[in-house]
C-alpha cells in the first residue's frame, strides 16, 4: 500500500501518521519536507505522491489540498475512505459527521461535485450518473451496452476526488 492520508477539515492531512500539512502552512516548509515526493510544480501547483496530493496557494500558503483517488494510496476522513462508497452513501455519512447541509447543484445525480462549505469540503467527479445515462441510448444502439453500464455508469456513482480549504464565509 502506498500512503495513508488522514484529512482533518478546516485544519489539513496528515501522511502516513507523521507528516502534517496545515492549511496556512508556508509551501517552502511543506515542499522541503515532502521533496522526497514531490513530481511537479508551476505557478502555485504542487503536485506529490505520483500527483495524488496536490497543493494549492496563495501568498505563498497553503490554501487548499486535493487528494485524488489512487488505488496505492488510502484516504480517510472520519475514518471512511470517500472514494469506497457510492455518492448518496457517502453523503449519508457525512452528513452525519457535520453539521451542514451540502451544497449540491440539482440532484446527486445530476451534480459533478458537492460541497459542504462551512467545514471545508469538497467531492468532485468527472461526469455525473446522469449525465452518463443521458448517452446510453447510444450504447444500447451500437450494442455494447452491458459493457458501458460497468465501464462508465458505475463507476460515475463515485467521487474522484477530495478538496479541503478554509470555511466559506457566510453569504
Amino acid at each position: 500500500m502506498g500512503a495513508l492520508f488522514e484529512i482533518f477539515p478546516l485544519e489539513g492531512v496528515q501522511i502516513n501518521g507523521e507528516t502534517k500539512i496545515l492549511l496556512g502552512s508556508k509551501i517552502d516548509a511543506v515542499d522541503a519536507a515532502l521533496k522526497a515526493h514531490s513530481n511537479m510544480h508551476y505557478d502555485n501547483s504542487y503536485y506529490y505522491y505520483e500527483s495524488t496530493l496536490h497543493i494549492e496557494t496563495v501568498d505563498g500558503t497553503v490554501s487548499e489540498i486535493e487528494i485524488f483517488a489512487d488505488p496505492y494510496a488510502e484516504v480517510r476522513l472520519f475514518g471512511v475512505n470517500p472514494f469506497e462508497h457510492k455518492d448518496e452513501e457517502l453523503i449519508e455519512i457525512f452528513n452525519a459527521k457535520l453539521d451542514e447541509m451540502p451544497d449540491i447543484q440539482g440532484t446527486v445525480d445530476e451534480s459533478t461535485d458537492v460541497s459542504w462549505k462551512h467545514n471545508g469540503i469538497t467531492l468532485w467527479r468527472t461526469s455525473s450518473p446522469k449525465k452518463v445515462l443521458d448517452s446510453a441510448e447510444e450504447a444500447r444502439a451500437d450494442g455494447y451496452y452491458e459493457r458501458w453500464m460497468k465501464e462508465e455508469y458505475e463507476p460515475s456513482k463515485f467521487f474522484e476526488t477530495i478538496l479541503i480549504k478554509k470555511a466559506e464565509p457566510e453569504s
